[in-house]
């Protein structure tokens, strides 16, 4: 029994820049987080879908948890506010969500002793481990860059080489960034190709950077805990706790159809095809062999209705061509919103099935 991810490291308010009201969504379900922000769109399907059923189980709580819980409840549940654990205890207790999903997240919190759950997962403990390494490298002067707010100050700072090589020596001796996480070199040595790691390292460390001249560390989700080991949630909030679109999610649950289904995304995409209007596919194409990343695309295409939109993030796949024959490459459309996102290690590329006769015309 073991959750990968509790926490968010993806910017999903971009993706509900392409949406349309009334929409049928496919998403990768990951921890939840990323497919709470989709609601504020006003779905009227959306089928989370993950190969690991563990993570559908902490996707149906949090999904259940905004339908039925007031903001601050939430927030509690999650550990995004500080409670007694009795109080979280008792708060999840009232829940009422499937029982095998329930069972699972109540043995889940025993674990963790009903602590913060955001931060439980293995990929949220190795960036704790993460910040030790950056701490010890940058001694004293790590909270220095975390703190300044002045973004020229803060871009001059990540222009001298011992910034670089610090950010760098931390992601490398870390382990190595891969596939939405960090994965132990041990693991990386049987499991993974080297030339992966280097690409989503190079991936993260050139994120970072780019970020860095626009917006501040300190009031980053992924980056304020990446350099202090901890998460603070009233200076850096996800998007699925801003609470002016909570009430928005709310309602959009209450007038969805919402599914849970524990498959490959590719092979559920290939047995239902035209039936969805869009593809919140996450970076699961890192997880593929180079040669069938065009393959499962197409696969996810087959399940578009026409001009159907698939919403691709790549980090250690980022340098992989997936246009296919029968989209067009949409991303220059929302040029400004994919500047503007909050995960800037990954390269998004935005695909909408077109017409084949209408464009071979």
């Amino acid at each position: 029994m073991n959750l990968q991810y509790t926490f968010c490291n993806e910017d999903t308010n971009t993706e509900v820049s392409c949406l349309k009201p009334e929409s049928s969504i496919l998403a990768i379900a990951g921890s939840g987080s990323r497919v709470i922000p989709l609601f504020l769109s006003r779905p009227k399907r959306l089928v989370c879908i993950d190969s690991c059923e563990f993570q559908l189980f902490l996707t149906e709580m949090r999904i259940t948890a905004v339908k039925q819980l007031s903001y601050n409840e939430y927030c509690i549940l999650l550990g995004y506010l500080s409670a007694k654990c009795s109080d979280r205890k008792k708060i999840f207790e009232r829940l009422k969500i499937g029982t095998t999903a329930k069972n699972f997240m109540h043995n889940w919190f025993e674990e963790i002793n009903w602590g913060c759950l955001i931060f439980s997962g293995n990929w949220e403990r190795q960036v704790v481990k993460s910040s030790k390494i950056f701490k010890k490298l940058a001694l004293k002067k790590s909270n220095m860059l975390h703190d300044c707010e002045d973004i020229k100050l803060q871009s001059n700072y990540l222009k001298k080489i011992k910034w670089r090589l610090i950010f760098a020596l931390t992601i490398i001796s870390t382990s190595s960034i891969v596939q939405n996480g960090f994965i132990s070199i041990k693991h990386l040595r049987y499991k993974l190709k080297i030339k992966k790691t280097y690409k989503s390292a190079y991936m993260y460390l050139y994120g970072l950077f780019k970020f860095c001249r626009r917006k501040d560390i300190k009031h980053n989700y992924f980056y304020s805990p990446f350099i202090l080991g901890r998460y603070n949630p009233k200076i850096a909030p996800t998007p699925e706790i801003n609470e002016e679109n909570y009430a928005l999610c709310k309602n959009a649950i209450l007038n969805c159809k919402v599914e849970f289904v524990n498959s490959n995304i590719f092979q559920y995409s290939d047995k239902n095809q035209n039936v969805f209007d869009f593809i919140s596919l996450s970076n699961v194409l890192d997880y593929c062999y180079t040669s069938a990343i065009i393959r499962n695309v197409e696969k996810c295409n087959s399940s578009l209705k026409n001009n159907g939109i698939v919403f691709i993030r790549q980090h250690s796949s980022a340098g992989e061509n997936i246009q296919t024959t029968d989209t067009n490459n949409i991303s220059e459309r929302f040029s400004m919103q994919l500047l503007n996102d909050d995960t800037p290690f990954y390269k998004i590329t935005i695909l909408q099935k077109s017409n084949l006769e209408l464009k071979n015309y």
